[in-house]
């Protein structure tokens, strides 16, 4: 019998492995501007979508107190107002935000509360980062969330992501891709039969969250990095004994605004290089991995 359920099981994994492959193969065709309208219908299904945490995982996490830290751009598209609705949404979690602003103007009126950070040239994202911490008493927080401007997130987002996190027990990790999202890793992309993925990679963004395990490793963040690029290569080496991962159970749908719009790509890309070459970390290879998976059923 026992031999029995081990090959019944086997053979689902292999089953869904091969869904992989094609799921993989399958997301390409959003990068053609062929196929645009398909990306935006799926855009609009999105903003549609709705998620609910179980009640046992969201009554794990109740009470728990969340910083958002984030950082727009004022004078381009952004969802930061989204985002900060969204985020305050929460039924369970006690959440603060403290938002950073590019502009050349005022806050955004639906972010003046939360733009405790006004600035009139673009910085490091991570010296951002920074700076948004000054003063803030981590201690107080059971989880640090950071965001990008240019993500929209589901109706429910913040209390199932959290939840999963929480029952995944995951020290680093972030909210997989929308299939149709723009993306640089198809590794981040959504496995919709999945709750999440135990791995040994962390995008730096759109959004990513981490729990006073990796606050003590990780905070304050290294700024040797343009825009952050390889910091995502150098956590997995300096959180060796934590867990990382990203959770499939809700993603994010990042296709609002083009790739390396706001920054030159090939000198970010060159000075990343750099970066890594003097500084411990682990390569692609060896941090594309998936170590464990977390079906939903």
């Amino acid at each position: 019998m026992g031999s029995m359920i081990s090959g019944s099981v086997s053979l689902c994994v292999d089953q869904f492995a091969m869904l992989d492959i094609e799921l993989v193969k399958a997301v390409s065709m959003f990068r053609s501007q062929r196929w645009r309208f398909l990306r935006n219908t799926l855009q609009t299904l999105f903003r549609r979508w709705s998620v609910k945490p179980a009640h046992d995982a969201l009554q794990a996490v109740r009470g728990q107190r969340v910083l958002v830290l984030g950082i727009y751009l004022g004078d381009r598209f952004n969802l930061a107002a989204h985002l900060y609705e969204r985020f305050m949404q929460s039924s369970a979690l006690m959440v603060d935000q403290r938002w950073a602003a590019f502009s050349r103007k005022d806050a955004h009126p639906g972010l003046a509360a939360a733009t405790t950070l006004l600035l009139s040239s673009p910085l490091n994202k991570f010296a951002v980062l920074n700076l948004l911490l000054e003063g803030v008493d981590l201690a107080q927080y059971d989880l640090l969330i950071v965001s990008d401007d240019d993500v929209f997130v589901p109706d429910g987002f913040l209390d199932t992501y959290v939840s999963v996190q929480h029952a995944l027990n995951l020290d680093l990790a972030q909210p997989a891709r929308a299939i149709h999202s723009f993306y640089d890793h198809r590794f981040t992309l959504r496995r919709p039969w999945l709750s999440g993925r135990l791995t040994r990679f962390v995008e730096i963004g759109p959004i990513f969250s981490m729990t006073p395990a990796a606050f003590e490793r990780l905070v304050p963040f290294d700024i040797g990095s343009p825009m952050g690029w390889g910091l995502d290569l150098v956590w997995p080496k300096l959180m060796e004994d934590g867990r990382l991962g990203i959770v499939d159970r809700v993603s994010v749908d990042h296709s609002y605004r083009g790739q390396s719009m706001t920054y030159a790509r090939e000198t970010t890309v060159a000075r990343t290089k750099d970066y890594l070459a003097g500084t411990p970390h682990v390569p692609f290879a060896q941090a594309l991995v998936v170590l464990r998976q977390y079906f939903l059923f």
